[in-house]
């Protein structure tokens, strides 16, 4: 069986025998699986197979991209999840931990794995609680255990209020009823 250690890794143990994988190994593998199903040879191929079972969709509807796009669309998700881990680093700092520099790599993959997990487990709605559980194990690794939960529970706060916020404002900026929506793209020029 397995078991998320305070001490920043997992248990893997059988027969009496226990070792410790940490968190960072186990990330890379599931990066590693990650870029087998997203690389540009592999992933028509899996599209092909899921929409063939679709009435109507043909391979016209099947996205395109090369190793460019591909970077491209890492490159800008790592920076948003090195932002969303900076958010916990904040969240840490606003309890009164003083959260050295060295540690914000485990805080910030911390994030990540608490996020993840959270998505995993399909009978949790938004990944309520799991996210936490998963995020202040983690997390204990780096701080102390008991701050741990309160930071884990001060950033699901904290991002409930700004998704919160981000939403009212846009529903405050919305279209008028009945509006039609043109692309950029498909609008004609005005001619004076």
């Amino acid at each position: 069986g397995f078991l998320l250690s305070p001490s920043g890794g997992v248990d893997i143990g059988r027969g009496g025998v226990t070792v410790r994988l940490p968190f960072w190994f186990l990330s890379l593998g599931a990066a590693a699986a990650f870029l087998v199903v997203v690389e540009p040879r592999v992933f028509p191929i899996l599209v092909r197979k899921a929409t063939s079972m679709l009435k109507g969709v043909g391979s016209e509807a099947m996205p395109r991209f090369g190793f460019g796009l591909l970077a491209e669309g890492l490159a800008w998700t790592s920076f948003a999840w090195i932002l969303l881990g900076l958010s916990q680093v904040a969240a840490v700092r606003a309890i009164g931990v003083e959260a050295a520099s060295d540690v914000w790599p485990a805080v910030i993959a911390s994030v990540a794995l608490a996020t993840v997990a959270g998505f995993a487990v399909p009978i949790s709605p938004g990944g309520l609680g799991v996210r936490e559980w998963v995020l202040w194990t983690a997390l204990g690794a780096s701080i102390d255990q008991d701050l741990a939960v309160v930071a884990a529970l001060v950033l699901r706060l904290v991002w409930f209020v700004g998704e919160a916020s981000a939403a009212a404002a846009v529903f405050l900026i919305r279209p008028p009823a009945g509006a039609a929506y043109t692309h950029p793209r498909d609008a004609r020029p005005q001619t004076s």
